[in-house]
């Protein structure tokens, strides 16, 4: 079920709701999913087929919902990026 956000006729930018939900979605994942990249694969592929962004190319979208999402300011990217660096890079490659 496509969640309903008064933004979602909008083209996606940084500041969309949706972005803000995938985002949310990512950071509600315990510290031992997110050290499960299959996990962490999921829950980003179903939050952006769920927010109707699966199907747009928005290469610049998907590099700060990866950063935001995985890395947020109480998970240090230097200290994780080994544990999460493949599920980032698959990410962000389509």
């Amino acid at each position: 079920m496509k969640a309903e956000l008064s933004d979602e006729d909008d083209e996606a930018t940084y500041e969309s709701k949706r972005v803000e939900k995938i985002i949310g979605e990512l950071r509600k994942l315990s510290p031992a999913d997110m050290e499960d990249n299959g996990k962490v694969h999921s829950a980003l592929s179903t939050a952006k087929s769920e927010y109707g962004l699966s199907g747009e190319m928005h290469a610049d979208l998907d590099y700060y919902i990866a950063l935001c999402g995985l890395f947020p300011p109480k998970r240090n990217i230097i200290k994780n990026w080994d544990t999460n660096e493949d599920v980032f890079l698959a990410f962000v490659r389509k």
